[in-house]
């Protein structure tokens, strides 16, 4: 529970873990202002470093905060999928 209501996690996997820090995967399917942070604060584990792989369908792959780049015709696809 946050202070803005109710929030879940899809999915959740501890991928490394060592000395006290761990890099987890997160499956989510909302996306409520730092959600993620306030998430991970909430059951003690406060959020060092964070790193978006995916919106939706969307893969980011090596993209760098704030660039842009045209979808792709299957993206476009799978998007307008998900919508109905």
């Amino acid at each position: 529970m946050l202070e803005d209501g109710v929030a879940r996690v899809d999915a959740f996997r501890v991928v490394q873990s060592h000395a006290g820090r761990a890099l987890v995967e997160l499956h989510l399917h909302e996306g409520r202002q730092r959600i993620v942070r306030r998430l991970m604060a909430a059951v003690g584990h406060p959020v060092g470093r964070l790193v978006r792989l995916q919106v939706g369908p969307i893969r980011l792959g090596d993209m760098r905060p704030g660039s842009v780049r045209p979808l792709n015709q299957s993206e476009v696809m799978s998007l307008l999928t998900l919508v109905d």
